[in-house]
């Protein structure tokens, strides 16, 4: 019998505690299930997406930094099962071959932010070579299996790097529609075998740009200032990094007032969210959507404001790693009665996928029991993912503390204790909260080294780094990795 295709949609910098049937009235209604606690491996996408692809730990993966890179070695999920085709769709740099995360993949599409149509030809890097390199570049697109296709990409990728600088509309920076479209092309291309699809949908990562269909829905209103002033390159920064930020700019009361106004344009942002995959599940082949087992969860959360934090850095803050896990079965697949105790994570999420694709897990009792328990989740993080020199001479040195860091989260039913070393430092701090919702309470404090003593190698390995080298690209710069 054929195996069920297995469809895992990443919703980038969604947290859990932001996702009802007041946000996602569509998925929270059509998925068969929700895991109550899912936690993410990290506070942001490389290191959590290399554990999703590889099934280790960032401390075991050590691809924490923007600049590391997963080794095709290390890359196991696509290889589970020779009888599945594997495509991995995005138009996040983060989750891109940029991180060594095509290995193994039967097709690539990424980037597809400045791809009209779904092809693996990728010409992103090459958008500004000189003529002669341009030149070999069309010519390798004429040789491809769809030339015509690729050609027209190469030509929309110019015209948006060069010519076009997006717009104040969240369709105009984000392209989940396209991505869903592209993915709905492999899905659709009537293989024998099953698929297995792994897609980042961009939406609710910053710039937090409200939505007209959210704000109504949520009955929230933005005036024509705050709109035009909501979002600004240095925000973040200046919240993390500076205790004494100053007044902020009109027509915000304070800085506080500026982060819930962000929160409410995410909030709009997620009920869009949920809107496009109606819209995707409306137009997906019904025989593919019976056949499929279909995972919504995301790579990490976001914070506005929680304990003097504000975006995903380097803050292991349940709002920053518990995210959504939504399952929606096979018609193959019984629904399972009862969700065993504990909590799910994206080590166990790795190792249910490949008992999918392998025939190990045939039903959901089996695929819940794999998938939530109640062992420790670890969590850890390895300094901020913004470029740093720039930083550096801007701000003191006491508030870069805060973030030139390593930290490692272990969650056990209802307590968080945190280990946190700065980097180039052997003093490690542990830190124990009781967790309330998705909140937290700091109960102890204390220099006290983990049992692991790998993990104790590992917070005391931090170095020193710049962050990002080399040019940022023009659409990390938009997210905010600078």
């Amino acid at each position: 019998m054929k195996r069920p295709n297995v469809i895992i949609l990443i919703a980038d910098t969604l947290r859990d505690a932001d996702v009802s049937s007041d946000t996602m009235p569509f998925l929270t209604e059509y998925a068969d299930l929700r895991i109550d606690r899912c936690f993410a491996p990290s506070s942001w996408t490389v290191p959590s997406s290399a554990s999703l692809l590889s099934g280790d730990s960032p401390i075991g993966h050590s691809v924490t930094r923007p600049t590391d890179k997963l080794s095709a070695n290390q890359e196991s999920l696509p290889h589970a099962s020779s009888e599945y085709e594997t495509g991995l769709f995005s138009e996040n740099p983060n989750f891109s071959e940029k991180q060594g995360f095509h290995h193994g993949f039967d097709f690539v599409d990424t980037h597809i932010d400045r791809k009209l149509f779904s092809t693996d030809f990728d010409a992103y890097g090459d958008l500004s070579v000189s003529p002669s390199e341009a030149l070999r570049l069309f010519r390798e697109a004429f040789r491809s299996s769809a030339p015509l296709r690729n050609v027209i990409n190469i030509g929309y990728g110019a015209y948006s790097h060069f010519i076009t600088s997006g717009g104040d509309d969240v369709s105009d920076i984000f392209h989940g529609s396209r991505v869903l479209s592209h993915l709905n092309s492999f899905l659709r291309n009537g293989r024998p075998a099953s698929g297995f699809a792994a897609v980042n949908l961009l939406e609710p990562h910053n710039p937090h740009v409200p939505t007209e269909s959210g704000c109504e829905t949520l009955d929230i209103d933005f005036s024509a200032a705050e709109r035009a002033n909501l979002n600004e390159f240095d925000d973040d920064h200046l919240f993390v990094l500076n205790s004494d930020r100053g007044p902020v700019r009109d027509p915000f009361d304070d800085w506080n007032h500026l982060y819930s106004r962000k929160h409410d344009a995410y909030l709009s942002k997620i009920i869009y969210l949920d809107s496009l995959l109606e819209t995707w599940f409306e137009q997906m082949a019904s025989e593919v959507l019976r056949d499929s087992l279909i995972i919504f969860t995301a790579d990490h959360g976001e914070l506005f404001g929680e304990e003097g934090m504000a975006g995903h850095q380097t803050s292991l803050h349940p709002n920053g790693i518990r995210v959504p896990m939504l399952l929606k079965f096979p018609e193959t697949f019984s629904t399972a009665r009862s969700i065993p105790e504990g909590h799910a994570n994206w080590y166990r999420l790795h190792d249910m996928i490949r008992g999918v694709m392998n025939g190990a897990i045939t039903d959901s009792s089996s695929l819940l029991s794999q998938l939530v328990d109640t062992d420790r989740s670890l969590s850890a993080v390895d300094g901020p993912n913004w470029q740093l020199p720039d930083l550096q001479e801007r701000f003191p040195s006491d508030e870069l503390a805060r973030i030139t860091v390593r930290k490692v989260s272990f969650v056990e039913g209802d307590t968080q204790t945190v280990f946190r070393c700065n980097w180039g430092s052997r003093d490690i701090v542990r830190i124990d909260y009781k967790l309330t919702g998705h909140g937290r309470r700091e109960i102890d404090r204390s220099d006290a080294v983990p049992d692991d003593e790998r993990v104790a190698q590992w917070l005391r390995d931090g170095k020193p780094s710049t962050g990002p080298t080399g040019e940022v690209s023009e659409r990390l710069r938009s997210l905010g990795y600078v």
